[in-house]
C-alpha cells in the first residue's frame, strides 16, 4: 500500500503564490488606509484562504511566515495554516505581541487565537494591557470565545470586559458581549 501524497510548500513557494494573486489596485488602497506592512500584494483573504487549503496545517511553513513580518499575506496566510497544537502559551503571546493592525488581529482571533485551549487567559492578560491594540484583541478573541460556545461562567466574562477602559471604540463589542441572551 502505497504512502498517501503529501504535498510540503517552502517559504519561497508559499510566497511565490502569494505574489502571483497580487492585486496593485487593492494593495495601493491598503497603504493608503493606514497598512504599515513594508510589502503588500493586496491579495484577498478569500483567495488566501484558498491557498491554505491547498496547503493545509503545517506548523513549520506557518512560523516560518509569521516571522516574515515585512508582507501582510505571508502574516494572514501564517495565522491560517497554523495548527493549534503547534501553539504554546509563549508562541502565542509571541504573535500578539507582533499584530500589527486590526486586521490582523481579527483574523488571528478567528483562523487561530480562540482555538488555543489557553485563549481565555490570552484575553484575560491582554484586557489588562496599557495598549489599545491589545485590548481589541481582547475584545475579539471574547467575541470569538462566545461565538463558538466556549465563554461558560458570564460573571467572568463581565469581569473581564468591565475592568477594560471604556471607549467608543470598544463601547459596542463591550455592549455585545455583556448583554443577556435573548
Amino acid at each position: 500500500m502505497s504512502e498517501p501524497f503529501s504535498f510540503i510548500m517552502t517559504i519561497q513557494e508559499a510566497k511565490k503564490e502569494l505574489y502571483a494573486l497580487r492585486n496593485g489596485i487593492m494593495a495601493d488602497y491598503l497603504r493608503k488606509a493606514g497598512d504599515a506592512h513594508p510589502y503588500i500584494f493586496g491579495v484577498s483573504l478569500a483567495q488566501i484562504i484558498e491557498l491554505a487549503r491547498t496547503i493545509g496545517h503545517d506548523g513549520a511553513l506557518a512560523r516560518a511566515l509569521w516571522n516574515d513580518g515585512k508582507c501582510r499575506e505571508s502574516q494572514i496566510l501564517a495565522l491560517t495554516i497554523m495548527p493549534a497544537e503547534d501553539v504554546d502559551l509563549d508562541f502565542a503571546k509571541t504573535i500578539i505581541a507582533n499584530i500589527p493592525n486590526v486586521e490582523i488581529a481579527d483574523i488571528a482571533c478567528h483562523r487561530l487565537l480562540r482555538n488555543l485551549p489557553f485563549a481565555w487567559q490570552l484575553a484575560e492578560e491582554n484586557a489588562a494591557a496599557d495598549n489599545t491594540l491589545r485590548q481589541y484583541i481582547a475584545l475579539r478573541l471574547l467575541v470569538n470565545l462566545d461565538a463558538i460556545g466556549k465563554i461558560k461562567n458570564h460573571s467572568d466574562l463581565v469581569r473581564i470586559v468591565e475592568v477594560m477602559p471604556d471607549s467608543p471604540q470598544f463601547a459596542a463589542m463591550k455592549q455585545d458581549l455583556l448583554s443577556p441572551e435573548d
